[in-house]
């Protein structure tokens, strides 16, 4: 499911790479971005659900609220992306991928929808709390594959690779709850949801020191639903 994010992953701004100072209208931008994302969260949980009917009016309100950002500011950019050179070509590629956003999400095919925002922002030294999210998630399939092929506990190799996962997973996972913006941050859920994923993904280093497979069978298992509701709800 995590191949069906579209490409409306430019969120409200946490931090920046470069400690630029934002300009006149990216709050705007952001705030924008936000809106509609909001309405793809809804879609995919929908479709999720096996609801396309209702995920199609979600997928409706994210092509109207990208048009009143394409017609507020692709000639008129935020100032930390003036200078960009495909800033308009951007945002129109997102909105032809909002046009077609209802059957890429069913053929599973949005990752080059997703990436033009992401390039965007990092051509501009800009990175949102989405991109936080979203690294958690990456970090956390990989050491997923484990659920389905579990390593041989008798190989050093495999361990080391399933070690070097699992640091991953736990470094960007520490990331998603400190660099949380206060909104999240101090929303009971999202504690709640932390607090029990942090846990879980503790407890793999125990399977590991056991050698059980089917305690990392299982810990994996309980993992993905946490995940899940960690990029549905705040990601």
């Amino acid at each position: 499911m995590r191949q069906l994010r579209l490409a409306l992953t430019a969120l409200i701004i946490f931090s920046t790479a470069g400690g630029f100072a934002l300009g006149a209208g990216v709050h705007d931008f952001h705030d924008a971005s936000a809106l509609a994302y909001r309405h793809y969260r809804a879609a995919m949980f929908y479709l999720r659900t096996g609801n396309a009917i209702v995920a199609s009016f979600e997928l409706e309100q994210i092509a109207r609220r990208w048009n009143a950002v394409i017609d507020r500011l692709s000639v008129a950019p935020p100032d930390v992306y003036s200078t960009d050179p495909v800033w308009e070509k951007a945002l129109i590629e997102v909105m032809e991928r909002i046009d077609a956003g209802l059957e890429i999400a069913i053929q599973g095919d949005a990752k080059a929808a997703r990436k033009i925002l992401a390039a965007l922002r990092k051509r501009n030294g800009v990175t949102s709390y989405s991109d936080t999210v979203d690294a958690t998630n990456v970090a956390f399939a990989t050491l997923y594959q484990y659920r389905h092929e579990p390593p041989d506990f008798s190989s050093v190799e495999e361990l080391d690779r399933l070690r070097q996962a699992l640091a991953v997973t736990i470094h960007w996972s520490d990331k998603t709850r400190a660099n949380a913006p206060p909104a999240i941050r101090d929303d009971e859920e999202f504690k709640r949801l932390m607090d029990r994923h942090l846990y879980s993904v503790s407890r793999v280093w125990v399977a590991i020191k056991e050698k059980s497979q089917l305690n990392l069978i299982n810990i994996l298992r309980e993992l993905h639903s946490s995940d899940d509701l960690l990029f549905l709800k705040f990601g």
